[in-house]
């Protein structure tokens, strides 16, 4: 009997130490998670202040064509081939003042943010519904690139000179992300 009792103390001690240290861990990701980060040139309109080293731009690469989410300078969304380099395929995710779950997408490039319109364009970044975008997870590394817009919501790339618009939640309007840059 005293070797039951000795066990169970064990475990107890072993779980409330694990229980601590996953409080621990859980309040500093929180901590981390809601400090949130803002493009270079960026004004505080929509975040607080943060360092530039904080930023981290990611490309988008359609699943349906394998190209990259780009921009040109007049506001214009295309999917284009792949440059690692490329300052117009680098994407940045600020935060929202009022709509926790949503973001921004901010481009390198232009300093512009992607629009819910169809076709999706871009242009200043205010702290709209129209350039509100969320991840949801969908399979591997794929992802929905969704607007607040329900049915057509999702960022969809159709091949040819449609461009990129919205479309429904399914597969050929998956996204892989990847990080490009930090800066």
């Amino acid at each position: 009997m005293p070797n039951n009792e000795f066990g169970v103390a064990t475990l107890r001690g072993r779980f409330k130490t694990a229980l601590a240290m996953a409080s621990a861990v859980t309040a500093t990701l929180a901590t981390v998670m809601s400090a949130g980060a803002m493009p270079a040139g960026a004004t505080t309109s929509i975040t607080s202040e943060v360092r530039a080293s904080d930023v981290v731009y990611w490309g988008f690469v359609s699943a349906n064509t394998h190209q990259c989410l780009s921009t040109y300078a007049s506001g214009t969304i295309r999917s284009l081939p792949c440059s690692g380099s490329a300052q117009a395929q680098q994407w940045h995710w600020i935060d929202s003042r009022w709509n926790g779950d949503q973001r921004l997408l901010k481009n390198r490039w232009t300093g512009k943010c992607l629009i819910a319109t169809n076709p999706v364009t871009s242009g200043t970044c205010e702290d709209w519904t129209s350039r509100h975008w969320r991840k949801e997870f969908v399979i591997f590394n794929g992802y929905w690139i969704r607007n607040n817009n329900e049915g057509f919501g999702c960022l969809a790339d159709e091949p040819g000179d449609l461009g990129v618009g919205l479309g429904p939640a399914w597969n050929p309007n998956i996204w892989y992300i990847a990080e490009r840059d930090r800066a």
